[in-house]
């Protein structure tokens, strides 16, 4: 861990935000509020994130339930039987947080995927990906969207909003040199697209189980296999390599096919979840990103686990099954605020950049622009239980799930308040 990320954890309000007490096992989750029968609809509609292997409902496995929900609750459809206008995106499920970020902007405005020409001559992947009709063609400056990401999700919006404004250097300089055409969105100057960054359960500072498991070739193995076998030409599964070539041509035999994959340069690039999501990639992020005064930042984390005679942390009894291998692997690592976890996520990273401007905050609270908000950390919600896929877990009932981001979408409505109050402000002074 960096020495800047080491400063920043002892100063991390991990302990007063969870409780000085250890939490046992069995004790009782933290209940959401919601609304109370009083939605606050926002003006600007609400674009959700799916995290690293999340999928929209379009390219899901058929085997897999909606991310949004889970098998617990319909989200976007409860949601909008509130009047809320909430719409789900969907990006590649193992990408970098740059190339979801690319996506997660044509998914929601329109048009032919741009990677730019340096980033895919840098990487060595296709320049241009698949055309989407875009959930909010009308999206342009003045036009806002609030973004809310789970897990990943939560970067990738991250690197979305500070795109949007500062474009990319890089490709802005290959352009120059080299000429031909360079997308609008890597220009930069809108920065009056987004009205807020909500993350839920996200990993702002990385998480070892990216550095301990993530990048090692027994694992890159792992994920080769399941491309070669589930993005033949007869699948129907899309996991977003298409860009690496990873899509067997009606040409080639499965022979060559699994040659080809063998070989790509994926599986040993920097440009893919697996590297963002650990300790180095995602200083690389948080060193590059900046805040705008004009939006509005917003974390919000949970714990699963509870203290041991060693000082460790373990999972509590009714952590996402899968999860439980990951969550004891985080317990034993330092510092003691990064034991605390909600399974693969670090409660010392969830809790905001390490080198971003942070305040504590609460639902019912003011919210304030140009830095992130702390929320309370939710006790004994794991990962999975934000987006309702722990079905196992029965305490987490399914009005919990859907108070909770009743509670962020009344919130949302609060941010959109306070930016109108600036305006004004500024309008005249």
């Amino acid at each position: 861990m960096s020495e800047e990320v080491k400063k920043e954890d002892k100063e991390a309000k991990a302990e007063p935000k969870t409780g000085e007490k250890s939490l046992l096992h069995d004790e009782k989750p933290t209940v959401p509020k919601g609304n109370q029968g009083h939605p606050k609809p926002t003006k600007y509609p609400t674009i959700l994130v799916h995290g690293f292997a999340g999928f929209p409902d379009e390219k899901k496995p058929f085997f897999f339930p909606s991310y949004w929900g889970g098998n617990k609750v319909d989200l976007d459809k409860e949601l909008k039987k509130q009047g809320y206008d909430v719409r789900e995106a969907g990006m590649s499920a193992f990408g970098s947080d740059y190339d979801r970020a690319v996506e997660l902007y044509y998914y929601i405005k329109g048009g032919r995927v741009d990677y730019g020409a340096y980033h895919a001559q840098k990487y060595g992947h296709e320049r241009y990906g698949e055309t989407f009709k875009g959930i909010y063609p009308e999206w342009e400056p003045g036009k806002k969207v609030h973004l809310i990401g789970h897990s990943l999700g939560g970067q990738t919006i991250q690197v979305l909003e500070d795109m949007l404004r500062n474009g990319v250097q890089e490709e802005i300089d290959y352009q120059k040199q080299h000429g031909g055409t360079i997308a609008p969105l890597f220009q930069g100057n809108f920065d009056n697209m987004v009205a807020s960054v909500t993350s839920v359960a996200t990993p702002h500072n990385g998480t070892y189980i990216s550095d301990k498991l993530g990048n090692r070739p027994i694992v890159r193995k792992l994920f080769t296999d399941i491309v070669k076998y589930a993005s033949n030409k007869h699948a129907s599964i899309d996991y977003g390599y298409g860009i690496w070539g990873l899509k067997q041509r009606d040409d080639e035999t499965y022979l060559q096919y699994l040659r080809r994959v063998r070989d790509s340069k994926v599986w040993q690039t920097e440009d893919s979840g697996f590297y963002d999501g650990s300790l180095e990639g995602s200083k690389r992020i948080n060193d590059r990103l900046t805040l705008s005064d004009d939006v509005a930042y917003t974390s919000i984390t949970g714990r699963d686990t509870h203290s041991t005679l060693s000082g460790n942390q373990r999972p509590n009894l009714h952590m996402f099954a899968p999860f439980k291998i990951l969550s004891n692997l985080n317990g034993h690592q330092q510092p003691d605020s990064w034991k605390i976890n909600d399974g693969p996520v670090p409660l010392g990273s969830g809790l905001y950049p390490y080198n971003k401007p942070h305040y504590d905050t609460t639902f019912d609270g003011t919210p304030k622009l140009g830095q992130w908000g702390v929320m309370p950390t939710l006790n004994n919600w794991d990962h999975m239980d934000f987006v309702g896929w722990d079905v196992l877990d029965t305490r987490i009932k399914p009005d919990m799930v859907l108070h909770f981001y009743e509670d962020i979408m009344n919130y949302l409505s609060s941010v959109e308040q306070v930016q109108e109050q600036k305006e004004k402000a500024k309008a005249s002074a």
